[in-house]
């Protein structure tokens, strides 16, 4: 299972060694990316048409930087989750159980654990551009999360009813907003950045551009990468703070 850091040399989260993470945890590691790339992949086939461009790699790689950085991506609504797996290794089901991206994550549980067993990566990106394309006509909570996020960009309001969730698409779920405490996903660095000109210039399009420059040389995997390792040591350095802070109290 690849992770920040290269897991399988060590990585400081509270513990040194990958055999020292639970099954569990490369699970929602897989699954969270897996969603980030899903959004990242529907809302660049957006920025594409809108634009009269070819769908390529670096549109791609540019919607999966809108997900995790801009105010109206996934990443904001993914931070709670994130923020409690890189603070216990895991998530507690009671606490999300109506929380619609850890709905997904145990639904995917079993095909996935396959796949983090097999500690081949070309099988994990295999799967997570897979579950990214064939969930593009899906209409399910997630899906519907996107258009009510999105909506303010495009210019109208999103109310889904119960043929939005029909057999067809997704019968198992209910859908519900969540909202939770989490931590801030860093800015993403518009240094030296050179804006292209789109055709289109529509709210969505305007801000999914500040973050499409395939000019620049980027590697998405990385950036996803470092930014989940500041958030581990931002964790970790917090609770060292708190159990130092503890301490002294005691004294």
């Amino acid at each position: 299972m690849s992770f920040p850091g290269n897991m399988k040399t060590g990585l400081s989260v509270g513990v040194p060694h990958e055999n020292m993470f639970p099954e569990t945890f490369f699970i929602i590691y897989l699954v969270l990316g897996a969603i980030l790339r899903r959004c990242g992949f529907k809302d660049c086939l957006v920025y594409s048409e809108h634009n009269s461009l070819m769908f390529n790699q670096d549109i791609f790689d540019s919607g999966v930087l809108f997900n995790l950085f801009s105010e109206h991506g996934v990443g904001k609504s993914l931070e709670p989750l994130i923020h409690e797996l890189f603070s216990t290794v895991t998530l507690n089901p009671q606490k999300n159980r109506d929380n619609i991206f850890f709905k997904e994550i145990v639904r995917l549980s079993d095909s996935v654990s396959k796949i983090v067993r097999s500690h081949n990566s070309d099988l994990e990106t295999g799967w997570i551009m897979n579950y990214a394309m064939t969930t593009d006509k899906l209409v399910d909570p997630i899906a519907i999360e996107r258009e009510t996020r999105l909506a303010v960009l495009f210019g109208h309001s999103y109310e889904s009813d119960e043929s939005d969730l029909s057999e067809d698409n997704d019968p198992h779920y209910d859908y519900d907003d969540y909202s939770d405490e989490g931590c801030d996903i860093p800015s993403y660095d518009r240094v030296n950045i050179i804006n292209i000109k789109t055709k289109c210039t529509c709210d969505f399009c305007e801000e999914f551009q500040k973050y499409h420059h395939p000019d620049q040389d980027r590697n998405v995997t990385e950036i996803l990468n470092e930014v989940l390792m500041r958030i581990a040591q931002k964790i970790n350095k917090d609770n060292i703070t708190t159990d130092v802070s503890i301490k002294s109290n005691d004294l």
